[in-house]
């Protein structure tokens, strides 16, 4: 394949991954495989969950990683992955600036270049990023958006809540390692939505599988309405602070919270607003509720050329699917008790 050719295949892998569509693996998380190998296995394409563009590189057990290169536009962590009981490790790189994304396709595709040529994934790595440096080191502009603070701020609300029952309730936080949806354990599944105005009962759907529930599963989705405020209760860095202070392994909440772009809890970027909580609404997402799932498209999967499905729902439309504050710390009560 031509280093064009790779290049598509990787801009058309994370387009495919974006829509909801990926190949089985029995991975943790959708991916992509690419038609490069390491002596660790396939190096996979996958995303974020705002839908960055992800780089997977197998590691081998003998595999020591350093620092790579530090870059406001980049993360780069080791995942721990399961595939048929076994658990692999990855180095997963993933672009945080939506306007690198071009120049880390380049990336990437000169990483699967010299892994063809021989080198480990993880010297392939290391060569890439010095010779992309002075790029990669761009800065990716000012921090997060309010409406991604609040988003963030919606789910460790929620995390806290799920750890006022159990210790290891941060295993059900799943959205940022890639999960459809926010919160899983066992068959049940939750996905939060936040927003920023009283009484705005529109939410933004993400792909076909955001509102589909896993297989013999069920999904319900709570929405919460945050009111900007300064000196509001709620802010990044005191909802991570509690929560850390109060999970059964406070090292991996970190990494999850860095998986969700949120490396520094208590840096001024995620703590420039703060907010109160004014409304909260609990759904059931079945049949009736208002949603895309791939069951609504013909064939299934969206029409060759259509990618990056996002589409609006308006929760008023939904009220036969509320529920009840009863059943609603019920469900909360199933996410934690399989853990």
């Amino acid at each position: 394949m031509s280093s064009e050719e790779q290049t598509y295949a990787a801009t058309n892998g994370w387009t495919i991954l974006r829509a909801g569509v990926s190949a089985a693996s029995n991975l943790e998380i959708p991916t992509v495989r690419t038609e490069v190998s390491s002596t660790a296995g396939p190096i996979r394409l996958a995303v974020g969950p705002s839908g960055e563009p992800r780089v997977l590189l197998p590691l081998a057990d003998r595999d020591h990683v350093r620092a790579i290169v530090e870059a406001p536009s980049l993360r780069i962590v080791v995942t721990h992955l399961t595939q048929g009981g076994k658990q692999l490790r990855f180095l997963d790189i993933m672009c945080t600036a939506k306007h690198l994304e071009g120049a880390f396709a380049d990336v990437v595709n000169a990483i699967l270049v010299r892994v063809e040529q021989g080198l480990s994934s993880l010297e392939a790595a290391w060569t890439t990023m010095e010779d992309f440096r002075s790029l990669l080191l761009e800065q990716a502009n000012t921090g997060p958006t309010i409406e991604r603070i609040a988003g963030l701020a919606g789910e460790l609300l929620i995390l806290n809540r799920l750890i006022d029952q159990s210790s290891a309730a941060w295993r059900a936080w799943r959205g940022p390692a890639g999960d459809r949806h926010d919160f899983r354990s066992g068959s049940v599944s939750l996905e939060v939505k936040t927003t920023l105005k009283q009484g705005k009962s529109t939410i933004v759907v993400h792909g076909l599988n955001q509102l589909e529930p896993n297989t013999g599963g069920s999904l319900y989705l709570s929405h919460l309405t945050l009111e900007p405020s300064a000196g509001g209760l709620l802010s990044i860095g005191a909802l991570a602070h509690r929560a850390l202070s109060r999970v059964d392994d406070r090292s991996q909440l970190q990494a999850t919270l860095a998986d969700a772009g949120c490396q520094d809890p208590g840096s001024p970027q995620w703590n420039r607003q703060q907010f109160n909580l004014e409304a909260e609404a609990f759904y059931e997402v079945g049949d009736e509720f208002p949603r895309l799932v791939p069951a609504s498209l013909l064939g299934g999967k969206a029409p060759i050329g259509v990618s990056t499905v996002a589409y609006n729902v308006d929760l008023a439309t939904a009220s036969s699917c509320l529920r009840d504050q009863v059943r609603q710390r019920s469900i909360e009560d199933e996410l934690v008790k399989c853990l």
